[in-house]
């Protein structure tokens, strides 16, 4: 009875064992299917955003802007509807509307940046391609911000000067800035932000897998 009890005890010891280990085996799998589907979910999320953010850089270097926003924008502004009939207050209200696209693609940035950060802590055992780091992407919206900041100056000048070599000078100067400033003179920004885009995608496919 004794030898009978000892050996019911020992397989109850090996069936509790195996069990435990099928349990923390099943807990394991578990953990890994969720931290997969979260890598899934938040690099879905992050492309979505990032999609989000070139949409506005493409909506801000469009060289329309439509009566209806800069009308908008100029009572946003000053509280007052715009005089379409007054010269000033159009280049004014054509200023406004930049601001508020401009607005819109740094918040779209940070939203971006903010599910980039979350990418590379769940990713911390793959360090992240150096292609894909948001340095990219700040050094082209440097590059609009310098380009729209320095067309406003070579614009106030050339309505300052009458001289016909120093008009030509601005001239070149408003040309160059404006081809990266807005997409029907140059399409270099769009190419790099959609490789950008293209590199990122194919970076966390490999993450995900």
């Amino acid at each position: 009875m004794i030898e009978l009890n000892n050996l019911i005890d020992g397989v109850t010891a090996i069936a509790t064992s195996m069990g435990v280990g099928v349990a923390c085996s099943g807990l394991k799998t578990w953990k890994q299917q969720i931290l997969g589907n979260k890598k899934y979910e938040i690099s879905i999320e992050t492309l979505i955003k990032l999609r989000i953010l070139l949409n506005l850089v493409k909506r801000f270097r469009a060289p329309f802007i439509p009566a209806s926003e800069a009308f908008e924008s100029y009572k946003t502004k000053k509280g007052v509807p715009l005089d379409l009939m007054d010269s000033k207050e159009l280049d004014q209200a054509n200023n406004y509307a930049m601001e508020s696209r401009w607005a819109k693609v740094i918040e779209a940035f940070s939203d971006f940046e903010s599910s980039f950060i979350k990418l590379e802590v769940i990713f911390s055992e793959k360090k992240l391609n150096e292609s894909v780091g948001t340095e990219r992407i700040t050094e082209v919206l440097y590059r609009l911000s310098d380009a729209w900041r320095q067309h406003t100056y070579y614009l106030s000048q050339l309505e300052k000067t009458t001289l016909p070599n120093k008009r030509m000078e601005l001239d070149q100067k408003i040309e160059t800035v404006e081809k990266i400033l807005y997409s029907h003179m140059g399409t270099e920004i769009d190419k790099e932000l959609e490789s950008y885009y293209s590199d990122f995608a194919k970076e966390f496919k490999e993450h995900t897998k």
